[in-house]
């Protein structure tokens, strides 16, 4: 019957292309060469330049780096005017007004100490941007990973969907001629709308991606984003301790920080010392000649004078409060040096692990899914097994494609926190 005859021949084009499939590469198929690549590295330096919380932070360190010069400086000189309307009499005539000239001399080392202070504040801002930008390099990372995570499960559930729209055909055929029941079609169908919903729920994913990455990146207007993920090579997490610790920017931060604190201590214990004042007063003298002393001569006074740190009350809990901040520095360094050491730790037994189960994927159960599928379709063609005998192969075969998707990302993931974690990642900032 030619209806027979098409449903063998649609059977036959069906386990050929089926199998063929099962013999290729775990991953979808690599898009055409034309299509444009998405460069990870280019769109690590596009944020670090761009980002605005990254511009922000750097902005402020430039501030901070602009108040050194005047950090250290005499403060202003106090300059006064007294005028007389009613002038007073003195031996030289009448004093009609007084013109004077006040300036504060810190204690030694004060202003050495406040330029220091501000110059290692603005160190610590250069700092901050450098913590902020690694931040910002890691965000990018798990951006990357996640439109290669969509992409190739899009790419796995079409290429799925094609599939089922074959069998959708055979199934209508053999159903055609009485070899199949209508059950088997709505499974079909069943499958293919399932998976509609899947790739809608990917699209959506996608878009939230390509909005975080549009915000890192401060371009609003970047649309969908289409092209090609090239995946970084793979490499072993390793790393020692003091190797991140050299390299972090957060580590690098305690230690201006540490710095910061031990000058603001000497600064608050200088405090105890007294301050000192010149001064230079000028008398404008007028002659009315009363007497024969009543010359008419100007008078020039010099005085000096010292600030007594009287109320030390406010001194000792400045110089308190300096060194508890002091002592904070260090828990937090210490907290830090916990915080690398058990990140990585547990970073490194992930990775470990993560790569196991790639291993197990690709050794042992990707092999023996696409062998089931063979003897499925196999079987199939010879009336042995029934056709959601032959769905249900195909389907696990999907789904340990897609944990595998799955399981690279997440192993990819844990190599760039390692990376941060380590301090390994350009920032552009300087430590």
């Amino acid at each position: 019957m030619p209806s027979f005859r098409l449903f063998v021949l649609a059977l036959a084009i069906l386990v050929t292309g089926l199998s063929s499939k099962a013999l290729a590469q775990n991953s979808p198929p690599a898009p055409a060469s034309r299509e444009p690549v998405i460069h990870l590295d280019e769109l690590i330096l596009e944020a670090l330049e761009r980002n605005p919380r990254l511009r922000a932070t750097r902005l402020d360190a430039i501030a901070r780096r602009a108040r050194v010069l005047g950090a250290g400086t005499l403060p202003d000189p106090l300059f006064e005017v007294t005028y007389q309307p009613a002038p007073v009499l003195t031996a030289r005539g009448a004093q009609r007004s007084q013109w004077r000239i006040q300036q504060v001399i810190p204690y030694p080392k004060k202003r050495s100490l406040r330029a220091d202070i501000a110059g290692v504040e603005a160190d610590v801002g250069e700092s901050r941007a450098g913590v902020l930008a690694a931040d910002v390099v890691l965000q990018i990372h798990e951006v990357y990973y996640e439109l290669y995570r969509s992409q190739q499960r899009a790419a796995l559930l079409k290429e799925f969907q094609t599939d089922l729209r074959q069998f959708e055909d055979v199934t209508v055929t053999r159903y055609a001629v009485g070899r199949e029941a209508q059950p088997s079609i709505l499974k079909v169908q069943l499958e293919r709308n399932a998976i509609n919903l899947r790739l809608e729920l990917l699209g959506e994913q996608r878009r939230s991606t390509v909005a975080r990455l549009a915000a890192l990146l401060d371009r609003p207007d970047m649309g969908d984003l289409g092209g090609r993920i090239e995946l970084p090579e793979a490499h072993l997490l390793e790393g020692t301790l003091q190797a991140a610790l050299d390299l972090l920017p957060e580590a690098h931060e305690a230690r201006l920080e540490t710095r910061l604190q031990d000058l603001r201590v000497s600064l608050a214990e200088r405090d105890f010392r007294p301050d000192f004042s010149l001064g230079l007063t000028y008398y404008d003298i007028g002659s009315r000649g009363v007497t024969a002393t009543m010359t008419g001569q100007d008078a020039v006074a010099i005085t000096a004078g010292i600030r007594i740190p009287m109320w030390r009350d406010r001194l000792r809990s400045n110089l308190d409060a300096a060194r508890a901040a002091r002592g904070a520095v260090d828990a937090h360094y210490e907290a830090l040096i916990l915080d690398v050491q058990t990140q990585t730790t547990s970073l490194r037994e992930n990775g470990a692990r993560q790569r196991r189960q790639l291993e197990l994927i690709d050794g042992v159960l990707l092999p023996q899914a696409e062998a089931a599928v063979e003897s499925s379709l196999t079987l199939y063609a010879t009336g042995e097994v029934g056709f959601l005998d032959v769905i249900d192969s195909q389907r696990t075969l999907l789904e340990l494609r897609l944990s595998r998707i799955e399981t690279l990302v997440r192993c990819l993931n844990t190599a760039a926190a390692f990376e941060r974690a380590m301090g390994r990642f350009p920032t552009h900032e300087t430590n």
